[in-house]
């Protein structure tokens, strides 16, 4: 499908332990369970969910990532590595998220129906992140490795600890009331990215 070609893409141009597309393709755990979880979700959509649940315990034995068939992860998604990754049933995730591993987005388990967290566009969630509950992570938003989230991150903001707090906000020049396009989102997703590869204490990443 098309989101498959999108997140090809980001893996190729994210992980700069694989050189080229043709790699990831080949080798990269975390494309490889995204593309499990496509077709899954497309089976689960179909009315197919035995197929579809067979796909995802496939993915989940093989790849050690859990992610549900009926949850939305839209289009350019990274996950860093395929390891201890759970994404819940009514979970969603944006355009040019950033996993890493051992993130869990799931529920806090006092809740029924939807009961997952809404990721928007350009999220970082670090590693061993765990994001609780249906609340929304706000676009381009970063989540510290290892916090803990159990309420809803506002857009642009950073934060971290257990449990979470804000720690810094983004500012962006924006007169519209409109939502920011995910195109620009991607830009500015993009120079953070660069920023966490050389700085691992993500400290003045906003500054």
């Amino acid at each position: 499908s098309i989101a498959v070609s999108f997140d090809l893409v980001a893996c190729a141009m994210k992980d700069n332990s694989l050189p080229n597309a043709v790699s990831v393709l080949l080798f990269h755990k975390g494309f490889h369970s995204l593309v499990a979880y496509r077709i899954a979700n497309v089976l689960w959509y179909r009315g197919q969910r035995g197929l579809a649940n067979y796909f995802q315990s496939l993915s989940s034995r093989t790849f050690g990532v859990d992610i549900h068939p009926a949850c939305r992860i839209d289009r350019s998604c990274f996950i860093a590595s395929g390891c201890s990754v759970v994404i819940g049933e009514t979970a969603a995730v944006g355009v040019d998220c950033y996993i890493s591993h051992g993130v869990t987005l799931g529920g806090t388990g006092k809740e029924s129906g939807n009961r997952h967290p809404k990721i928007g566009n350009g999220v970082f969630i670090g590693a061993g992140a765990t994001v609780l509950g249906n609340i929304k992570v706000g676009d381009g938003a970063i989540v510290n490795a290892g916090s803990v989230v159990t309420k809803p991150v506002d857009p642009f903001t950073r934060v971290g600890g257990v449990p979470a707090k804000v720690i810094s906000r983004f500012a962006i020049n924006n007169t519209q009331d409109e939502v920011i396009s995910p195109d620009i989102i991607a830009q500015i997703s993009e120079k953070r990215y660069q920023q966490f590869e050389t700085d691992s204490n993500l400290q003045d990443c906003f500054d």
